[in-house]
């Protein structure tokens, strides 16, 4: 009789035990699903705040290149004005203008590319990383949203920096040169 009692005895421990491991990993697994989910906002807040300062340096730059569009036509209203001796001044002029706008360029797009490309670059590899030690099919399913956004994001940047390389307004310049020598 007391080797029964003993044996229930150990048996209701053991259960008790177990029961005891299972709700300590529950409780792991709820304190990781929360520090997931805490991470997870804390991206899409990062890629948000992201995407709206690019927004703005695009405003920004696009305020930029009007204002240096009409900065290149004033002076060339002032060239035509003035009735300069020759036409070697007027060109070194409009070279300087454009030199001028091609530095204010390359600057502009060295410190998206140092400032935010690299961001986002780190957030890619972030949220990779994240996927990848996630067990949770919906927390990967939604990190593979934030990746895909993240990604075109990155795009986005790297076509403004590209656009910004671009010679759109020095074409302009050009063509305006070559139909005043004629």
């Amino acid at each position: 009789d007391n080797r029964n009692n003993l044996f229930e005895f150990n048996q209701k421990i053991k259960i008790a035990e177990k029961e005891n491991e299972i709700k300590q990993l529950e409780n792991k697994n709820l304190r990781k699903s929360r520090l997931i989910i805490i991470i997870i906002s804390i991206s899409v807040l990062l890629a948000i705040g992201m995407i709206t300062f690019i927004n703005l340096l695009s405003l920004k730059e696009k305020r930029n290149k009007i204002e240096d569009a009409l900065h290149i036509q004033n002076l060339l209203d002032k060239i035509s004005q003035s009735e300069l001796k020759s036409k070697e001044e007027k060109k070194r002029i409009i070279r300087q203008n454009e030199l001028a706008l091609l530095h204010h360029n390359k600057e502009i797009t060295k410190q998206i590319h140092d400032g935010i490309s690299n961001g986002i670059a780190a957030l890619r590899f972030y949220i990779e990383d994240l996927k990848i030690n996630t067990p949770n099919p919906q927390i990967q399913k939604l990190l593979s949203s934030l990746e895909e956004e993240t990604n075109s994001l990155y795009i986005q940047t790297r076509d403004l920096m590209n656009n910004l390389r671009g010679n759109g307004i020095y074409n302009q310049i050009d063509i305006i040169s070559f139909l005043e020598d004629l």
